[in-house]
C-alpha cells in the first residue's frame, strides 16, 4: 500500500493544510527476470493544485534523514528523463503569420527539464511565455504556464538492479512551486516524500520430498511404480543404464516394460531402474530408486540328424541315422533301436502295401534338442510272386539319377535297375 510521509514543516507551516502536489510511483514487485537488469521506474505527477515548477530528488530516508543519491543496496539510478506526457496544453497570445496578427489560441508548452546528476532534476514550465484564461468573457493573464491538477506520467528513472537485490525503499522528494493565478488553488512550496517500495519474489521454503519407487519382473515383463508428493519430480526409467521411454499411467504412477526374447544363442540380461528426483526448489530431499533384473540364456540348437536309406529289398528297407549327441529314432512314433549290424530296418507286409514314417532327433550336452528329421519309406506287399519276375529271381535293385549317378533310394526322377540271379537286368523309370 502506498505510504505518504510528510515533513514537520508541511504539518506546521502556514500552508492550507499539507502539500498535495508531488511526484511518486506505485510500489513495484520485481520479477525474477528483472533481477540483474535495468528497469524503468516511471514517476507520476500527483498534482492536487496548480504547479509551475518543481525540484525532484531521489534517495533514501525522510525529513532530516533524507539522503540524496543514497540507494538501497543493489540499486543504482543511471538516468532521469522527462516524458512526453509532461507537456501542457494552454491558451497563449500567439502570432499567426497567415493573419499577420496576434490572437488567443490553444498551444502546447514543453517544460524545460534539467538534471544535476542522476538523482536531482529541475522542471520549469516556461520563463518567458504567459498563459491566459477566459474569465467572465475576457482573457485574463495567469502569468506562468501551469500544470493543472491531475495525475499523469512525468519522469522516467532508469534503475540498474543487481542480481542479488533483496528489496528496499526508494524515496522521491518533491518541492513544488507556483506563482499567483486567478483561477484557483496553487501549490505550497513544501517538501513531500513519497516512499516507493521495490520488492522481490520471496524465496519459497521447500517441502521435504517424500516418494517411493519399485520395479519387479514377472517373467520378462517389468512392472514399474512410483509415488511422489512433488508433481514436478523428474521420473527416469533406464534399461541397462540407457534412459528409456515407457507408457506411463500418470494417475496411477505405473508403467510396464517388456524385455525382448532373443533367439540367437547367448546370455541376455536386462536391468530396469526407476529413479524419482525432487525438483530441488519446491521439494528437496534424496531421490528414491529401485531396480530389478531379468536374465536368461538362449542355447544353441543341435544340428538336425540325417536319415539315409542304405538298401531297399523287395521285402525290407534298411536305413541309417547320423546325428550329434544322443540320437533318438522313431518309426511311426515308436522308439526303435538299430540292428546288430548297426542299421535300422522296416519290413514289407504279406497283406498290403505299407508306408513307414521315420523320425529322428539329436541333442548334444549344453544344447537344445534338434529339429525333427523325417523320412517316409514305402514298401509294396510281399508274397512269393515278388520273388519271381517272369520266372526269374531278383538278385538286387539299384537306383540311378538322370545323370547316371548311383543313389541310395528313389529321389525325384530315378532309374530303377533290377538284376536277376540269372545275370539279366531290367530298368524302369520311377518318380518320388
Amino acid at each position: 500500500m502506498k505510504k505518504f510521509l510528510f515533513t514537520l514543516v508541511a504539518l506546521f507551516a502556514g500552508s492550507t493544510a499539507f502539500a498535495s502536489s508531488y511526484l511518486g510511483a506505485p510500489d513495484m514487485e520485481l520479477t525474477e527476470a528483472q533481477l540483474g537488469t535495468t528497469i524503468n521506474l516511471d514517476l507520476y505527477a500527483y498534482f492536487g493544485e496548480m504547479v509551475s515548477a518543481y525540484e525532484v530528488f531521489v534517495g533514501t530516508g525522510v525529513d532530516d534523514a533524507f539522503q540524496e543519491g543514497v540507494m538501497p543496496e543493489g540499486l543504482e539510478v543511471t538516468a532521469m528523463s522527462q516524458l512526453g506526457s509532461a507537456k501542457i496544453t494552454y491558451i497563449g497570445y500567439v502570432y499567426n503569420e497567415d493573419d499577420d496578427e496576434y490572437s488567443y489560441q490553444e498551444t502546447v508548452c514543453t517544460p524545460s527539464f534539467s538534471t544535476s546528476g542522476n538523482y536531482h532534476g529541475l522542471a520549469i514550465t516556461s520563463a518567458l511565455d504567459t498563459e491566459y484564461a477566459l474569465i467572465d468573457g475576457e482573457y485574463v493573464s495567469c502569468v506562468a504556464i501551469k500544470w493543472q491538477p491531475g495525475t499523469f506520467k512525468m519522469l522516467r528513472l532508469k534503475v540498474a538492479v543487481a542480481a542479488d537485490f533483496k528489496g528496499g525503499d526508494v524515496v522521491i522528494k518533491t518541492v513544488p512551486a507556483c506563482g499567483q493565478d486567478p483561477r484557483g488553488p496553487i501549490c505550497e512550496s513544501v517538501p513531500y516524500y513519497d516512499v516507493v517500495t521495490l520488492s522481490v519474489p520471496q524465496a519459497q521454503t521447500p517441502e521435504e520430498f517424500i516418494g517411493t519407487a519399485s520395479v519387479a519382473f514377472t517373467e520378462n515383463v517389468a512392472t514399474i511404480h512410483y509415488t511422489s508428493n512433488d508433481p514436478n519430480a523428474e521420473v527416469v526409467v533406464t534399461v541397462n543404464g540407457t534412459e528409456t521411454e515407457v507408457n506411463w499411467n500418470r494417475a496411477e504412477g505405473t508403467a510396464t516394460w517388456t524385455a525382448p526374447i532373443n533367439t540367437t544363442p547367448g546370455q541376455y540380461s536386462y536391468t530396469v531402474k526407476l529413479t524419482v528426483t525432487p525438483d530441488g526448489v519446491n521439494y528437496v530431499g534424496d531421490a528414491v530408486s529401485a531396480q530389478d533384473t531379468y536374465a536368461y540364456e538362449v542355447l544353441e540348437k543341435t544340428a538336425t540328424p540325417v536319415i539315409t536309406i542304405v538298401e531297399e529289398h523287395h521285402n525290407w528297407v534298411s536305413f541309417d541315422v547320423d546325428g550329434d549327441g544322443t540320437v533318438l529314432v522313431y518309426v511311426d512314433g515308436n522308439l526303435v533301436e538299430p540292428a546288430a549290424d548297426g542299421h535300422y530296418y522296416v519290413y514289407a507286409s504279406t497283406e498290403a502295401d505299407v508306408t513307414y514314417v521315420v523320425t529322428a532327433t539329436a541333442q548334444e550336452n549344453g544344447k537344445l534338442i534338434s529339429d525333427t528329421a523325417t523320412e517316409t519309406i514305402e514298401i509294396a506287399k510281399w508274397d512269393a510272386v515278388n520273388e519271381l519276375v517272369n520266372g526269374k529271381t531278383i538278385a538286387n535293385v539299384r537306383y540311378f539319377n538322370m545323370a547316371g549317378q548311383e543313389m541310395q533310394s528313389v529321389n525325384g526322377m530315378t532309374i530303377k535297375v533290377i538284376t536277376y540271379t540269372d545275370g539279366t537286368t531290367s530298368a524302369v523309370k520311377v518318380m518320388k
